[in-house]
């Protein structure tokens, strides 16, 4: 498996084993560690060095060279300017000065490190490159690189990379989803294997856009698919999420979260993909707050949120349909919120220039019959306080004037009765909040007070 690889030419060099080291891994295979030597036939120079093989029990495309820190050797790395070279991984000064300079002052643990492999360079000094494996999640070891610096004659010795802190703060946070490798075979495999059997779209109408993991007593595996396929001989296209859950020790594989099931695809393909939300989530009013109103001439004083939805993209769309309170004006705000980058932003805003925008005292303006605002007006102030109800009512015609600051006045021309030609009017006088007014009509509308 390995001296097939291009890095080693078997013509060139003669390769030795000096040493295996066997590692059961969790899960179906094994980890070996190989120390080679390797002289070039060309001179007489030899070189440790050492390699890593992950080994599948039974799937065959699984193996994987773990770690290469043979690749190349046999051309002297270290006559070339800047090359790297192994070094010997049991060395005591060496370790000593991992411990000394690195885990002396990180949070990780040296019961939690094993050293992979050690390799240096010949710089002003001498720079040493640590391959750690950390093993504080057993069953799914993370690998990678810290470099230190030491310049023996100033006793310079110091840390000028270090790219294990970051994984193992992203990997261990309770809780915390962290991105993963959509290309990877094995998680791609896992969906294959858990989700798409019994389904009513296959893998190969199927797009994962992205992956991301979470530890928890296993793991949780998020993927987010883009799903094209042709229904009754139109091309459907949506966006949805899948969460799989995987115990390793008791084999565990189960969809645990599914956003692509019909029902939702129904909806959600519908009218641009839009769904209905919460108008009450606390969640999504805190990004209202957080996202629009912050630094706005717009205050959630002034507004009435009627309703909010949600449409699906590589992210999600939040659709705010607001009230201008004392402008009896409907307007939409669109915000875009990608969670796992953190992107929050506005994507639409009808509402702030509806706001700025000045009314004209005292002229009469045309308004929509179909407005559930201003037939709400309508209902409260007249028709819940008599024994008509709004169902009995044509409404032919709506016209407003604003009067500030004492409030707006509506002219509503009716019809009572189906069929009928007969017009009457209704005029209601909305003070400046919901509940308040009085109305008078020619329609023979009583009312209770």
């Amino acid at each position: 498996m390995y001296l097939k690889n291009p890095g080693i030419d078997s013509q060139d060099v003669a390769v030795t084993v000096v040493a295996i080291e066997e590692r059961v891994w969790f899960g179906p295979g094994m980890q070996y560690r190989y120390t080679l030597k390797l002289s070039t036939l060309q001179s007489e120079a030899v070189y440790e060095c050492q390699v890593v093989l992950f080994i599948h029990t039974w799937i065959e495309s699984f193996n994987e060279i773990k770690h290469n820190g043979c690749l190349n050797t046999a051309r002297s790395v270290e006559k070339r300017g800047g090359g790297w070279s192994p070094a010997d991984t049991n060395d005591d000064e060496l370790l000593g000065l991992l411990e000394e300079v690195y885990l002396s002052g990180s949070s990780l643990k040296a019961e939690e490190v094993e050293v992979v492999a050690i390799e240096k360079q010949l710089v002003a000094g001498m720079n040493y490159r640590y391959t750690l494996e950390l093993t504080h999640l057993p069953a799914h070891p993370i690998q990678c690189q810290v470099t230190i610096f030491h310049q023996q004659w100033t006793n310079t010795k110091q840390v000028t990379q270090d790219g294990c802190v970051f994984k193992r703060s992203v990997e261990k946070r309770a809780g915390g989803w962290s991105p993963a490798d959509k290309y990877d075979e094995e998680l791609l495999g896992l969906l294959n294997e858990v989700y798409f059997p019994g389904n009513d779209f296959s893998a190969e109408e199927t797009y994962v856009t992205y992956i991301e993991k979470q530890v928890v007593a296993g793991w949780n595996y998020r993927y987010y698919l883009n799903v094209e396929r042709l229904t009754e001989g139109k091309l459907e296209n949506f966006q949805c999420m899948v969460v799989i859950f995987v115990q390793d020790w008791t084999n565990t594989k189960e969809v645990i979260h599914d956003d692509c099931q019909a029902p939702k695809r129904s909806v959600e393909s519908r009218d641009g993909g839009w769904s209905s939300a919460d108008h009450k989530d606390p969640e999504l009013m805190s990004l209202l707050n957080e996202v629009y109103f912050a630094g706005n001439a717009l205050s959630a004083e002034n507004v009435e949120i009627v309703k909010i939805e949600k449409q699906l993209v590589a992210g999600t769309n939040y659709r705010y349909t607001l009230l201008l309170l004392g402008k009896f004006v409907q307007c939409q705000v669109v915000i875009y919120h990608q969670e796992w980058t953190g992107v929050k932003q506005v994507t639409k805003d009808e509402c702030l220039s509806a706001f700025k925008k000045r009314s004209i005292p005292g002229r009469w303006e045309v308004a929509d019959t179909n407005d559930e605002t201003i037939l709400g007006v309508l209902v409260d102030v007249l028709l819940s306080r008599s024994n008509v109800l709004l169902a009995d009512v044509q409404v032919v015609a709506v016209k407003r004037q604003f009067l500030p600051p004492l409030g707006t006045n509506f002219k509503y021309t009716l019809r009572l009765h189906a069929g009928s030609k007969c017009d009457c009017h209704v005029t209601v006088l909305q003070y400046c909040g919901p509940g308040t007014g009085r109305a008078v009509n020619d329609c023979g509308i009583e009312t209770d007070n």
